[in-house]
């Protein structure tokens, strides 16, 4: 199979996982692994490394604003809030 050939069955895979991260980034990691003569394993791992970093970052953005409508719905936003431990001051003056 020529390589030509591979790249497209590669780009078609990573945009049928809806990998979007990876495919953005598929072709200036190749020509860095080109130049730096690496092996396709640590290709793989940087690719899935830069996927894994763009969901993780999504998915805790996603679950903040789920649980902040959820708590709006519940007319407890009060539970998003860090509550100061009882040896912690107060670091708001008194009214």
């Amino acid at each position: 199979m020529s390589a030509a050939v591979s790249y497209e069955r590669v780009r078609d895979q990573l945009q049928q996982l809806k990998l979007e991260a990876a495919l953005g980034a598929l072709d200036p990691v190749l020509e860095q692994a080109q130049k730096a003569e690496k092996l396709t394993v640590p290709v793989l791992d940087e690719l899935l490394g830069i996927e894994r970093g763009h969901r993780v970052y999504f998915l805790t953005l996603h679950d903040l604003v789920t649980r902040s409508r959820a708590h709006r719905d519940e007319n407890r936003l009060d539970r998003l809030l860090p509550r100061p431990s009882p040896t912690t001051p107060c670091t708001t003056p008194p009214p």
